[in-house]
């Protein structure tokens, strides 16, 4: 009768390794944690944002902080309120930080930018934008105007832009002398990223910096003076605007500059990936650094323009200006990589860190010949609204799969459960569930996939980290609903195939193997509530007796299919089964499978295919 243990095996490979699962959020809660990391002065100081504290709590707003390349000395800069800072940098002395900032006032929000001195923690504002930009027309999403700040090499000034026309400004970090530069349209690459020289020549990507144009043009690299006169292009690629060069920054001699760009060399059009380019800023001696089927952007030079730091397939690479030199500097297998940005003297290389998705949850440094790889800042935490089943958006229920989202739980290692009974901790992790250790499948830096404990209570229940050294990161809280009924599905291009196997043959039913009306189909999935007998949680599920739970309704194709068994599947934990006969009468082709129970329904995408 109970037939697919092997598939059933099968698909807690998946439940196990959900951060790498498509069809699964690998963070949940704030879209930002972290900022980018600038590095500036002899000694390396690192500036970043964060909401989250060096203890592991969660914050609504982005601070700034300071600390050495080794991660000591650190502190924090401000006491912001709103959102808080969205950007970064600092001057090559490293005695000054500039950051964009939207944040909370008596009369709303307001955006504005800031100069911070790092050694007194002194925030002055600077500039306050009143004009505000174009938002976006979509639902709750919101963008804001004020990016990209740089300070000038000396301090004395910041260059930031808006997004509108005319969009670069300087302020003197005194907060006078506030000016609109003569650029019709334009942008500037991350504000860790150099853009000022030390004789004041300013780097820009633009398609029409001297004013409205009326052919499509390439985004090319401009190079000015830093009052925004002398203006003149670094590179010309013509009139395809599908040709982009962005994220341009320049040498500190203001000689060079490292740009990204799909333009492929030998054709002048467009190409199909991101390659790193060097060009001077007179426009001369325009080469490749690097090439293959594989995209390379986000490029940091040193101050002399000698090396060249960039991210590849999730990893940092150097390269030397002259194209030779290249070097994988890390290889992380659970973590992805982004925004590199080199020490003026080469050495160093200063990046943050996070999951697949490309959110943030640490910052990290390592030397520029691949050695000394460490964090700077790695908090261990449960992020905000972190704690989800299959189905995200559903509450969780008793006895079912869950996961719980954090940051630097472990250092690029995934550990998964050997076998029965699952352990209560993996990697020198555990997760508490109301104060009892929940039973867990995996662990990696980003995620613990683990089953809700059966006798959890139904109501808003504690999650909390606890970690090998005693650490105790600040504790979530989720739902728990008796029932939370969830079809595990494989998401494959824009086809959502459930779980669901052909009783008689094993097979999915899938185009390849369709179902027919009157046979049986063992669907899979999670959040059908207790089940009699009881099952302790972390013990594979008995076949005799079966573990039973009460009898859901099932749909397939909008038609009530009879159900033969619902229960655990025998052998696993937290793994339900449903056997539905499938109905007559549905039109051959893909159908929509679902359970209700207890007046839940199970959301998502599942379908079987039919004959």
């Amino acid at each position: 009768m109970l037939r697919g243990l092997a598939w059933s095996l099968v698909l807690l490979c998946p439940a196990a390794i959900w951060a790498q699962n498509e069809s699964s959020p690998v963070i949940l809660g704030r879209s930002i944690n972290l900022l980018a990391p600038a590095v500036g002065g002899a000694r390396n100081t690192v500036v970043f944002g964060s909401a989250i504290t060096p203890e592991g709590v969660t914050l609504p707003t982005v601070d700034l902080y300071a600390a050495g390349a080794d991660g000591s000395n650190l502190r924090r800069l401000t006491r912001l309120a709103g959102q808080g800072a969205t950007a970064a940098s600092i001057s090559a002395d490293g005695s000054r930080a500039a950051f964009t900032a939207l944040l909370a006032g008596s009369t709303g929000q307001s955006e504005e930018v800031h100069v911070v001195d790092i050694a007194s923690a002194t925030d002055r504002t600077v500039a306050v934008d009143t004009q505000g930009c174009i938002q976006p027309l979509c639902v709750g999403c919101f963008f804001t105007c004020l990016n990209t700040p740089h300070v000038s090499p000396d301090g004395a000034a910041v260059l930031y832009s808006v997004r509108r026309q005319q969009p670069f400004y300087t302020v003197r970090a005194d907060g006078s002398g506030l000016t609109c530069l003569p650029v019709y349209s334009g942008s500037l690459a991350p504000g860790p990223q150099r853009v000022i020289s030390r004789n004041g020549l300013v780097v820009f990507s633009s398609s029409a910096p001297f004013g409205p144009t009326f052919a499509a043009t390439a985004l090319d690299v401009y190079v000015m003076n830093l009052d925004g006169t002398g203006i003149r292009a670094a590179t010309r690629s013509g009139n395809n605007p599908a040709i982009f060069a962005s994220n341009a920054t320049i040498s500190a001699d203001g000689t060079v500059v490292a740009f990204e760009s799909n333009r492929d060399p030998d054709t002048g059009a467009a190409g199909k990936t991101t390659q790193i380019w060097l060009v001077r800023t007179d426009g001369s001696a325009l080469r490749r650094l690097t090439s293959g089927s594989e995209a390379s952007a986000s490029p940091s030079l040193s101050a002399d323009g000698s090396l060249v730091a960039f991210v590849r397939g999730g990893q940092i690479y150097s390269v030397r200006s002259d194209g030779t030199g290249l070097k994988a500097l890390t290889q992380f297998k659970l973590s992805f990589t982004q925004e590199p940005v080199l020490s003026d003297d080469g050495s160093l290389v200063v990046f943050s860190l996070g999951p697949q998705n490309g959110e943030r949850g640490a910052i990290y440094a390592v030397a520029s010949d691949g050695s000394n790889l460490r964090a700077v800042y790695a908090p261990r935490s449960l992020n905000q609204h972190g704690v989800a089943g299959w189905d995200a958006l559903a509450p969780l229920s008793p006895g079912a799969l869950f996961s719980a989202y954090g940051t630097n739980l472990t250092t690029d290692t995934l550990a998964a459960a050997g076998g029965f009974p699952l352990p209560q901790s993996l990697a020198g992790v555990s997760l508490l569930v109301n104060g009892v250790l929940a039973p867990l499948l995996a662990v990696s830096p980003w995620q613990v996939n683990a089953q809700l404990p059966p006798e959890t209570p139904q109501g808003p229940v504690s999650f909390q980290f606890r970690f090998a050294d005693g650490a105790l990161p600040a504790a979530g809280a989720a739902e728990v609903k008796l029932f939370s009924p969830a079809i595990f599905s494989l998401t494959s291009g824009n086809t959502c195939q459930a779980a669901a196997l052909r009783g008689d043959t094993g097979t999915l039913a899938d185009d390849e193997h369709p179902a027919q009306a009157g046979e049986t189909l063992e669907i899979y999935g999670t959040g059908l509530g207790p089940t009699a007998p009881f099952v302790p949680g972390g013990t594979p599920a008995p076949t005799v007796p079966l573990a039973r739970t009460s009898t859901p309704e099932v749909l397939i194709g909008g038609k009530p299919a009879a159900v033969t068994f619902a229960g655990l599947t025998p052998g696993l934990a937290g793994v339900y089964q449903v056997n539905a006969t499938v109905p007559s009468g549905l039109r051959p082709g893909r159908q929509a499978v679902s359970w209700r129970i207890g007046g839940a329904t199970s959301s998502g995408c599942g379908t079987i295919v039919v004959r």
